[in-house]
């Protein structure tokens, strides 16, 4: 059977060989460099678009279902879905072989199919299964297989490659955004939905080609290929890997650390996102009178995560890690107390402070999520995929659990209409009937704060045993 499964592995491996002295180099190479671009028009294309959700719950809760309050868990499950399927994904693509590119193609086309069945949809339930499951769905189907492409070509440059990508995932993310507001207002949701399948199923049409895994040399499964070698070479050289790759990670603190950081993070980060138009337009709005201020908060916490997430990145390159992971945690949690709770005066009654509020939050936050990339390579080359999609289900687990959260959190309040300016005046942050539930964002990013240190003493002790057994 041992037999029988190693020459099954090589049959599909074998169509992808070559020789070794011909293979495209890593991380430096045009053809790396060729996959990444391609990585970013495809997958940034897809994951871009449940970034946007904000635009369309307050369409939804102001104009097609009008005091309809619970509409955040479809964007959630979009989300959510991304991580939650991620440890499969990663199964069926690294222990099955199953080919990745195979998973892209058909993410690419449920994506498609996602948006036109939104076009025709009247209800919140048909909108969970087409906005929320289908899209979610693609997704999936897309996140692991790319960026497991992608791992194929980077290793020294891993965190460079992953902040470019989450970086132009928020480009497009911004786009979908004001695209989104700006055909709502002239049309309506059908519009809206057909016009963005047109440009989903056009533009990856055109890099889709070229989004494949670096080809590999024709030995049998079990043995070390002259790249594979190379691959081993460049992470030992990294001191993040200090640590004995041989040990399963599930032995080491520093995985749980990481895992309940994922969770505690990811119980907070997308909250601004969902409920900051709504808090704008049922609280701020109502002292100044503005116009596109839903779609310009979104864009700022949407562009803000491109410069957070590339700079983090390419920082976890270049030093700990788990450092950067403290600072992406604990300045959210400093920001969300003092500008959007307002616990200093009156400092979260404007409209700017919600902006600048939005930004900081934004940047250090998503810069989270570049950073897995670099630190699931301390657990060695073989089971880094592993932990980056366990890391993967947790914050997926915490997402999808967010929403019923956050929407518990919210005063009966949330919902009025008829607040007079002189009331609003006084519910502002804590005191409005957002106020737990931005709390609970801060006390939450306090807690990944907390653990991510812990895994950095964790990660420091696993270091020191190693270069004493040596």
């Amino acid at each position: 059977m041992e037999l029988f499964r190693k020459l099954r592995n090589l049959r599909n491996t074998s169509g992808n060989a070559v020789s070794a002295d011909s293979l495209p180099a890593r991380d430096f190479s045009w053809e790396a460099h060729k996959v990444l671009i391609s990585c970013v028009l495809v997958q940034g294309v897809l994951e871009g678009l449940p970034l946007c959700f904000g635009i369309f719950q307050n369409h939804y809760q102001h104009y097609l279902f009008p005091g309809y309050q619970n509409s955040s868990w479809i964007g959630d499950t979009a989300i959510g879905l991304m991580w939650l399927g991620a440890p499969l994904m990663s199964y069926l693509v690294e222990e099955r072989h199953m080919k990745p590119e195979r998973f892209i193609f058909a993410a690419w086309g449920l994506c498609v199919v996602s948006l036109i069945g939104t076009a025709f949809c009247r209800t919140i339930p048909t909108l969970a299964v087409t906005q929320g499951a289908l899209l979610g769905l693609s997704v999936l189907l897309m996140e692991m297989p790319g960026l497991i492409i992608l791992n194929s070509w980077f290793v020294e440059r891993r965190g460079f490659a992953y902040g470019i990508l989450f970086a132009f995932n928020d480009v497009f993310g911004t786009f979908w955004a004001y695209l989104g507001r700006y055909v709502l207002q002239v049309y309506d949701l059908k519009i809206t939905m057909l016009v963005f399948a047109a440009i989903a199923a056009t533009l990856p049409a055109f890099f889709i080609w070229t989004f494949k895994s670096r080809p590999v040399t024709s030995t049998l499964p079990g043995s070390t290929t002259g790249d594979e070698q190379d691959a081993v070479v460049s992470l030992g050289q990294q001191s993040q890997s200090a640590a004995n790759p041989n040990r399963k990670f599930y032995m080491r603190p520093l995985f749980w650390f990481l895992i309940l950081t994922s969770c505690a993070q990811s119980f907070a980060f997308y909250v601004p996102s969902i409920y900051l138009p709504t808090y704008n337009m049922q609280v701020i709005a109502r002292i100044t009178d503005c116009t596109l201020e839903n779609t310009n908060l979104l864009a700022v916490f949407n562009l803000a995560q491109i410069p957070g997430e590339f700079v983090f990145g390419w920082l976890s390159d270049r030093m700990n890690s788990h450092t950067l992971a403290v600072a992406s945690c604990l300045m959210p949690c400093i920001v969300t107390i003092l500008l959007w709770l307002g616990v200093v005066g009156d400092i979260s009654a404007t409209f700017g402070s919600l902006l600048v509020f939005a930004a900081v939050f934004g940047a250090f936050g998503a810069g989270f999520g570049s950073l897995w990339g670099r630190m699931s390579m301390g657990f060695g080359l073989k089971q880094s995929q592993m932990v980056f999609a366990l890391m993967s289900l947790a914050r997926g687990l915490s997402t999808v659990a967010s929403a019923p959260v956050s929407s518990a959190l919210i005063g009966g309040e949330g919902g009025a209409h008829n607040t007079s300016i002189e009331t609003a005046l006084i519910q502002l942050g804590l005191q409005s009937p957002y106020g737990a539930l931005i709390l609970f964002v801060g006390c939450c990013m306090g807690v990944a704060a907390l653990a991510a240190a812990a895994g950095w003493v964790a990660n420091r002790m696993d270091e020191k045993k190693e270069i004493g057994r040596q």
